[in-house]
């Protein structure tokens, strides 16, 4: 099925960490009826480790290879609502994946959840110590968020700011542009 299709059986949330993917994902599964997947913690189930201690002992290629499996695994059933982590578009050594982007581009409509980057770097520093994912240091965010967004504004079928909206309100304009479709 094409990505440029209004109904589609699959549905991917991508955006920087500490967007609101996993809060969005989570009331657009519901209210679509879709199964919500955290791909992220679906990795650390299956790996029965954290991302960061796979990260600390196996280093970044490691965790992006299970990442890859994982986004294969999903790729071919339909009624997935995917909740990716920030950097899925990416290879160990930070660089485009092509096998993921288009796996991502192929088997799923991407919604790409944006906000401005001094709204996301401060909302980033002040809940540095809840996120459970390995660190990237304040200097680094930037650069890494310059690196990405180019790859998701290439795979989005559709970006939203959510600045100024709740969670329920980003739900419902994703609904409101895309049918979804159990094909």
């Amino acid at each position: 099925m094409s990505n440029n299709s209004n109904q589609h059986p699959r549905i991917a949330l991508i955006g920087f960490r500490g967007v609101g993917k996993s809060t969005v994902g989570k009331i657009l599964a519901k209210k679509l009826r879709m199964r919500y997947v955290s791909l992220d913690d679906y990795i650390e189930k299956k790996s029965n480790s954290t991302i960061t201690a796979i990260v600390e002992e196996h280093g970044w290629q490691a965790f992006r290879d299970k990442e890859s499996e994982a986004l294969r695994f999903f790729s071919n059933r339909p009624g997935i609502l995917l909740d990716t982590g920030g950097g899925i578009m990416e290879d160990g050594n930070g660089e485009l994946s092509e096998k993921k982007f288009q796996i991502l581009k192929n088997c799923y409509f991407c919604v790409y959840l944006y906000m401005q980057d001094h709204f996301l770097l401060q909302r980033l520093s002040e809940a540095r110590s809840s996120l459970q994912r390995p660190p990237l240091a304040v200097d680094d965010l930037q650069e890494v968020l310059n690196r990405r967004k180019p790859w998701y504004e290439k795979l989005a079928g559709m970006a939203i700011g959510i600045e100024r909206m709740s969670p329920g309100e980003i739900a419902h304009r994703i609904i409101r542009n895309v049918k979804y479709s159990k094909i």
